[in-house]
């Protein structure tokens, strides 16, 4: 993130060349040429707004705008700058209008002087997580983050009980992810008061960021995305570690030890990048009132996660991390409505990936029916590309041609087969049945599949027979 960002402020040109290319002789710069040559349709408008609201946004001068638009929308939020479309049709619009021989790279300066330049967070609460490592002989040091924050902009803490020890953790995080501004206790304070407990009382993610947008819910869809992969790579962390997390060592987590929690959760917090008077943080306080099921859901992080073993070995983490954010880029182009890359076979098997990380994050809960259903329902939409009849045989041969252990393969053959039993006879599954195992079956399956999907054709019938060599 933080090179993205230098990308920008250093080298607007290089990347301004790339958005200019794309597409050929019909993409990007086609359009400039022809919104340059009829920028005397803009004259009349001070802004993009009244122009759109005057015109309707239709025609060819609305087309060309969208057209560049989408191209420069898609190559910062995959380099996870992200900006609002508004802001970037506005300045693309000002370009256009006083005939700037590159419109593009008079967007891209100008967002590099913008606050999108500065790295800033969101805060989010978490549900039901723990860190290891708890109790009596505790040491503040074995559940620290400071690892992960420092490597991928991650942060999370358990419960503090008292505002001003959230304070001073924040304080160490903007240390951690190198942020400009001091905490604002007197904002936090104020949400705490009146909209927030959970600041207090929840264990807190902290994920950093780069944003700019023109009102509350513009960035949002881009900002769960990031917490989508976020809670996913905190899960996979958790069932990745050495053993599965005893009943016994759980006692030792900061989920069981002195946590009052709670449900009580209706904003998350966006710091904006932005200055007080003061040298504080601004930021908005963010109402759950779009999208409210989705956010509540990704609070609920039922894990305990040892990070005295991932401090130490945070490198290794980065074989899950880079595949989640290749998926992640991957289904980008499927954001945008008229995009016809976001039509294509690549594009949508990516976000048909995309969204079956959520069943492999609800089947970390310590329900075994609700686990074994997500579960199974994680693999189908992960290893398959359509529906037919034979999906148990189908998933544990594609398991075995990726991870080559026809152990495995037949543990995930036989969650499905028991997520079967459960829906359609109303049994219980086996406690012999191997969950965990299962589970670290999905992310070697997610992470071999991630390494070729750049690979596949645009127009492939069945991507994962493909992909897997299912063939």
């Amino acid at each position: 993130m933080e090179d993205a960002a230098e990308e920008l402020l250093d080298s607007p040109d290089v990347l301004a060349q790339r958005i200019n290319q794309a597409g050929g002789k019909a993409g990007v710069a086609a359009s400039v040429t022809w919104l340059l040559q009829n920028a005397a349709a803009l004259d009349g408008f001070n802004s993009v707004e009244e122009w759109a609201v005057a015109t309707g946004g239709e025609g060819p001068v609305g087309y060309h705008l969208t057209q560049v638009r989408a191209v420069l929308a898609r190559e910062l939020w995959q380099r996870r700058l992200f900006v609002g479309v508004t802001v970037i049709d506005e300045m693309l619009f000002q370009a256009v209008r006083r005939r700037s021989q590159d419109p593009v790279l008079d967007v891209l300066v100008w967002l590099g002087r913008s606050p999108l330049g500065k790295p800033t967070y969101v805060i989010y609460p978490l549900h039901s997580f723990g860190l290891l490592g708890a109790g009596i002989l505790f040491q503040p040091s074995e559940v620290s983050s400071e690892a992960l924050a420092r490597a991928y902009g991650i942060a999370v803490c358990s419960q503090h009980n008292r505002l001003s020890r959230a304070v001073e953790w924040l304080d160490e995080v903007h240390g951690w992810f190198g942020i400009t501004g001091r905490v604002p206790n007197d904002l936090l304070e104020h949400w705490r008061s009146g909209r927030a407990p959970w600041l207090e009382r929840n264990p807190l993610l902290v994920v950093r960021i780069n944003t700019l947008s023109d009102s509350y819910y513009e960035n949002q869809r881009l900002l769960l995305d990031r917490l989508h992969i976020t809670t996913t790579f905190l899960g996979g962390l958790a069932v990745r570690q050495p053993v599965p997390i005893s009943e016994a060592s759980r006692l030792l987590s900061t989920r069981s030890v002195n946590n009052w929690q709670t449900l009580d959760v209706h904003h998350y917090f966006v710091m904006n990048g932005g200055i007080d008077d003061q040298g504080a943080l601004r930021g908005d306080a963010i109402p759950m009132s779009v999208e409210a099921g989705y956010l509540a859901e990704l609070s609920d992080l039922p894990v305990d996660l040892n990070m005295a073993y991932w401090s130490k070995g945070v490198d290794s983490a980065e074989g899950l991390w880079q595949p989640l954010e290749t998926i992640a880029n991957l289904q980008l182009p499927t954001r945008f409505r008229r995009s016809r890359a976001g039509q294509h076979s690549r594009a949508r098997t990516a976000r048909k990936i995309f969204e079956s990380l959520d069943y492999f994050r609800r089947s970390l809960g310590f329900d075994r029916w609700y686990a074994v259903v997500s579960l199974a329902t994680a693999f189908e939409m992960l290893l398959t590309s359509h529906y037919a009849g034979g999906i148990t045989e189908r998933l544990k041969r594609r398991v075995e041609l990726l991870l080559g252990d026809p152990i495995v393969a037949q543990a995930v053959a036989d969650v499905y087969d028991a997520r079967s039993e459960m829906v359609h006879a109303g049994r219980t599954p086996p406690e012999s049945l191997a969950i965990h195992a299962a589970q670290r079956a999905y992310l070697g399956c997610l992470e071999q599949i991630a390494s070729k999907l750049n690979g596949l054709s645009r127009n492939e019938i069945d991507p994962m027979r493909r992909i897997t060599g299912d063939i």
